[in-house]
């Protein structure tokens, strides 16, 4: 199975197919006990410890997931203010040089600073995404080829030296930070988490003596709390979109650009 394979829906989209999959299983585990009783079929002591040792299995992967979404976003986070960094360094850099050459790096950093913010804008529309890396590569190349012409010249050498490091530095951090993005929870441990949460219902639906507002409502407070998980964990693993974002590090980036106007 494709690791993405999740992905390609959106979160409230997963939402609305998981409320309705822990509904029908209730149900259908609700008509099921009800037909078992009817029978004069008791749960034996070995399947109810089973039921038990499926809602703790649950607790543990959706435990597991978090801290797995938590920690890929406290690595993307770090990278995004690595970046930052790497870019401010740079660009005080370019005052090593004298005109035109400053004005000329100090424009193409721009260019590059603000393909970067539109990268992180662009959230999951591949039209944006794909424009802005095609900005930001141009403006790097550009970046790159004046400095190397730059280095060339003996007046300049120098300042070359320094610059060209922080330079491969900034475009390293820049793949650091796109490879991040890109490594998500495999959707494997997601749908298993989906699973067992659609056989947890199915056994709370079996254990119901009625299907009325009271069981209803058990039902829903249910559903919500598992909807309100998976949605914190599937939003933690999609920094580029959803509600849970890393603004603070983006407004520094957009900090380094209003300073450098």
């Amino acid at each position: 199975m494709d690791d993405q394979t999740l992905y390609i829906f959106e979160t409230w989209q997963i939402s609305i197919i998981l409320l309705i999959g822990i509904f029908v299983s209730s149900y259908i585990g609700y008509r099921i006990g009800m037909k078992t009783r009817q029978n004069g079929e008791q749960q034996s002591g070995g399947l109810l410890i089973a039921k038990s040792g499926m809602i703790t299995l649950l607790s543990l992967m959706l435990g597991f997931t978090f801290g797995m979404s938590s920690a890929r976003y406290k690595d993307y986070k770090k990278v995004m203010m690595d970046e930052v960094n790497c870019i401010s360094t740079a660009l005080l850099q370019a005052d090593l040089y004298p005109e035109p050459y400053r004005t000329d790096l100090r424009t193409h950093f721009r260019k590059y600073i603000v393909a970067r913010i539109d990268f992180f804008n662009a959230g999951t529309d591949f039209t944006k995404i794909s424009e802005s890396k095609k900005i930001s590569g141009e403006s790097a190349n550009n970046l790159w080829k004046l400095s190397t012409d730059l280095f060339k010249n003996n007046d300049f050498v120098n300042a070359s030296r320094i610059m060209a490091p922080s330079l491969n530095k900034m475009f390293d951090v820049a793949a650091t930070r796109e490879a991040n993005l890109n490594s998500k929870v495999p959707s494997l441990i997601p749908m298993m988490i989906f699973v067992i949460i659609l056989i947890v219902s199915y056994n709370g639906g079996t254990l119901m003596t009625q299907f009325r507002k009271r069981e209803l409502f058990s039902i829903l407070s249910f559903a919500v709390i598992m909807l309100l998980v998976i949605n914190i964990i599937l939003d933690l693993d999609r920094p580029d979109s959803g509600l849970v974002r890393p603004t603070v590090e983006q407004n520094e980036m957009i900090k380094l650009l209003d300073n450098y106007k």
